[in-house]
């Protein structure tokens, strides 16, 4: 322990000698003691030899610049390191009662140097925090290699941000740039996603979460699932299209089993007897082919074969004479008089001929009714009404 005013007084050529020689004693250990020097001047160092920290007096206050922990001989800086300019290079601060840190470790040629956490806890995680909408750019100028583990807290997002060629500095300047998510959504479910451009507000392009789905931003969600639907859109998970066969893909809704199935020869439902083509609200405005519809009939499918009886006979001579010229009120109102005719059967006056004869119109499968927008629509099987009309001759 030494200290001094370091006010030399005159006196004896020996006393003068003693008291330069403790000057020097305090400046060599450096104003060393329990407690700081009463008389101190801006820029003076004082080593507490109680708390073995090292102060450096402002003027006003004696502030800490580092400490020495003779235990396991290392000296710990405080506050912040600055360049040769005085430029801040690294700032550190204060946690109250911290007990874990990161440690820096150089290394030997062929190794790499290394930054770590250590501590009194088991796992110690490393947070990076940029400024504002500052990124952690990781790889820098080098190609990423790796990053083994992340696991954020609720909302957090990992981001790898890359250039075309998956190297080099991360860019949001072209669009060329993506950006690489790992995200914990508000329900708590992980995905990975893939971002149209480096901004935290961008489209997603595609998710991969925790189960496997992933979804594709084609307008609605394009997903591809673990499961028997290969595609199916986010949120009706029973929709969508699906690999059946070689040469064959499958349009499903509803599940695997109902849908359309489409090969290199024909479209067809997936399973006979349970699809239209078309419905009374969503009409096909025409039917271009070069052979005409086919129709099962096989015996082995009907029951109930009898000949006409007397009544539908007559229904059948009174319908011949309903055959009528006629214009549709939809081409009309959009061509006017170059509107063309057709040939056919007013359905309710079907309906009628088969009342006037005590038959139910609906019985026979020639006639037809839907409720379209709250109003009946009638329609008629014209191959089943020439079958008819052609038995009574």
């Amino acid at each position: 322990m030494a200290q001094h005013d370091y006010n030399i007084a005159n006196d004896t050529g020996a006393n003068v000698r003693a008291d330069i020689n403790n000057a020097l004693g305090a400046i060599q250990s450096m104003n060393s003691g329990t407690s700081a020097p009463s008389s101190a001047v801006a820029g003076q160092l004082h080593f507490d030899t109680a708390t073995e920290r090292v102060y450096q007096y402002d003027g006003t206050t004696w502030n800490v610049v580092w400490f020495h922990d003779a235990s396991e001989n290392k000296i710990s800086f405080f506050g912040n390191l600055r360049d040769e300019n005085g430029v801040i290079v690294f700032n550190a601060s204060t946690t109250t009662s911290a007990v874990n840190n990161l440690a820096v470790a150089n290394a030997a040629t062929g190794s790499s140097p290394t930054l770590s956490s250590e501590g009194d806890d088991t796992n110690i995680d490393i947070t990076l925090s940029p400024k504002g909408d500052g990124v952690v750019d990781v790889g820098g100028n080098g190609t990423l290699a790796k990053v083994v583990s992340y696991v954020p807290t609720q909302d957090g997002i990992y981001m790898v941000a890359a250039t075309t060629s998956y190297s080099g500095a991360a860019t949001n300047i072209g669009t060329h740039g993506f950006q690489h998510h790992y995200k914990i959504d508000g329900s708590g479910e992980s995905r990975i996603t893939v971002d149209g451009s480096i901004s935290a507000a961008s489209t997603e392009l595609w998710s991969l979460n925790q189960n496997g789905d992933m979804t594709l931003n084609v307008g609605q969600y394009l997903g591809v699932t673990t499961g028997g639907i290969t595609y199916s859109f986010d949120g009706d998970e029973d929709s969508g299209m699906t690999r059946i066969g070689s040469n064959q893909v499958a349009i499903a809704a509803g599940g695997t089993s109902d849908g359309l199935q489409i090969s290199t020869t024909a479209v067809a439902p997936l399973r006979p007897l349970t699809m239209l083509l078309g419905s009374s609200s969503f009409r096909w405005a025409a039917v271009y082919a070069v052979n005409g519809t086919i129709q099962t009939s096989d015996l082995n499918f009907k029951t109930d074969v009898e000949k006409l009886n007397d009544a539908e006979r007559r229904v059948a001579v009174a319908a011949k004479r309903l055959l009528r010229r006629y214009r549709m009120k939809a081409s009309f109102e959009e061509k006017g008089s170059g509107a063309r005719y057709h040939f056919g059967i007013i359905a309710q006056e079907l309906e009628a001929a088969f009342k006037d004869e005590g038959l139910d119109p609906f019985a026979y499968g020639m006639l037809c009714r839907d409720e379209v927008n709250g109003e009946m629509q009638y329609s008629v099987r014209y191959d089943e009404l020439f079958a008819f009309l052609i038995a009574a001759m």
